[in-house]
């Protein structure tokens, strides 16, 4: 009896300590260099797949949105691309980036003191302002750390980055945040949908696609946000034109592009490009071949949406493709998500 007491007793304790050793091993994640296949559609989902494989037919390219490279170009340069914009009666301007600093003195933001350059691009809005074109700044859409310690990591806001009051005039706002998993600028960003409206501090905030649709035709807009969808789905159409290939099918090149050097030149681009359409001012790398991965994310129609290896749409045209989703009529890939333009 001794003896099968003396044998139970040593075989549970090998069975511990085999657990225990798994457990050790597997938390060494050495297994994981052996599954590169789960590792690689890991973060894929079927809206990915139906977008850039298996869409019946391909949506015709978009002629009422027009996208400008604001690359690295000084804020009086950016005034001198509005202005060669202006001339030409867009119905509404987007600019898809904030003036502003976190330390604001001559060291650390010597831009917000370059009177030059400040009042050129001033002038540019008072410009817009003046010939009636609606003007729509970026807004930024932040928690405090007292919010964040008494709420935890949720998606509560309230306090709003601006642009300084002085370049943005009294042109609308509308917050460019995107709904990625990314932490850092450098993270994997990967975007499939967006915010229309979120509450800061008991007011409502619209996201600047959405703010730029209600001011382009205010009767669809509002009637994509009586939808009362807490997040809407972004129908992807297109890119704009990608040398590289990082674009599925022929998705590439379907909204009309300005690159810094043609928007600061007025006989580089028509009237037609411009006249009562939507444009975006954003930035869009150096130039139209530059590979750069900054403000850039993954989309539904990378070509690579198994093991992506680069991202394939800048922040400045995801805006345009939340926009065109508020607005398309409804799409029969992917009901119940819709859309209204």
């Amino acid at each position: 009896m001794l003896k099968f007491w003396l044998h139970c007793a040593l075989v549970t304790l090998f069975t511990f300590l085999l657990m225990g050793g798994l457990y050790k091993v597997s938390q060494l994640r050495i297994f994981q260099a052996f599954d590169p296949i789960g590792q690689a559609i890991g973060d894929i989902e079927i809206s990915d797949i139906a977008f850039s494989q298996i869409r019946e037919g391909e949506p015709k390219p978009d002629e009422n949105v027009t996208i400008v490279n604001i690359g690295y170009l000084t804020r009086g340069e950016i005034g001198d691309q509005l202005r060669n914009i202006i001339k030409h009666n867009p119905k509404v301007i987007g600019l898809d980036i904030i003036f502003s600093c976190p330390v604001r003195d001559s060291i650390n933001c010597p831009q917000a003191f370059d009177f030059e350059q400040n009042f050129k691009f001033h002038s540019a809005i008072q410009e817009a302002e003046d010939k009636g074109i609606k003007v729509v700044m970026a807004q930024k859409l932040h928690q405090t750390k007292g919010l964040v310690e008494k709420f935890g990591d949720v998606a509560i806001y309230d306090s709003i980055e601006h642009s300084d009051d002085f370049l943005r005039l009294n042109s609308d706002e509308g917050f460019v945040n995107l709904d990625t998993d990314a932490s850092h600028q450098e993270d994997l960003k990967l975007c499939r949908q967006f915010t229309p409206m979120i509450e800061v501090n008991g007011n409502p905030e619209y996201a600047f696609s959405v703010k730029m649709a209600m001011l382009y035709d205010s009767t669809k807009a509002w009637k994509f946000l009586k939808r009362g969808n807490e997040k809407e789905v972004i129908n992807y159409r297109g890119n704009t034109p990608d040398f590289y290939g990082a674009t599925a099918g022929n998705y590439s090149g379907r909204y009309q592009f300005l690159d810094t050097y043609q928007a600061l030149d007025s006989t580089s681009f028509t009237e037609d490009m411009i006249k009562d359409k939507v444009v975006i001012f954003g930035f869009h790398g150096n130039d139209i071949t530059d590979r750069s991965w900054e403000d850039k994310f993954f989309t539904p129609l990378n070509v690579n949406y198994a093991g992506r290896s680069r991202p394939d749409m800048y922040g400045v045209v995801v805006t345009p493709m939340q926009f065109l989703w508020s607005w398309r009529k409804i799409m029969s890939i992917l009901c119940p998500y819709g859309n209204l333009f």
